[in-house]
């Protein structure tokens, strides 16, 4: 038996209940054996699909950072309006802060 053609298909999960299938097809070329076709057209889909799963991982870890840092936001502007009723405070009572947020006249 002459085998002309090999195919290889590899599915992958990502998690969260979705999937890929990654797969191709080789022509056996004249010197080559099917084992070593095949071989090189795993190597291949494999390399494939390990791409697809690195930018997939990259876009969550986006997806992460973004939402860290809009939480990181909320909290600075939660933090500033703390900051900006503290200093009216202060001033009510006399104290005076500069421009850096520290009183003029501390003791030490």
């Amino acid at each position: 038996m002459q085998i002309n053609k090999v195919t290889y298909s590899r599915l992958v999960s990502f998690g969260h209940y979705e999937d890929a299938t990654f797969g191709g097809e080789a022509v056996v070329e004249d010197g080559e054996t099917p084992e070593w076709a095949l071989t090189q057209l795993r190597l291949w889909v494999d390399a494939e699909a390990e791409k697809k799963q690195r930018a997939r991982n990259g876009e969550q870890e986006l997806r992460d950072i973004e939402s860290e840092l809009i939480q990181k936001r909320a909290e600075l502007e939660r933090l500033h309006r703390s900051w900006e009723k503290a200093k009216a405070f202060l001033e009510r009572h006399g104290v005076v802060v500069d421009e850096q947020g520290y009183p003029d006249d501390l003791p030490f």
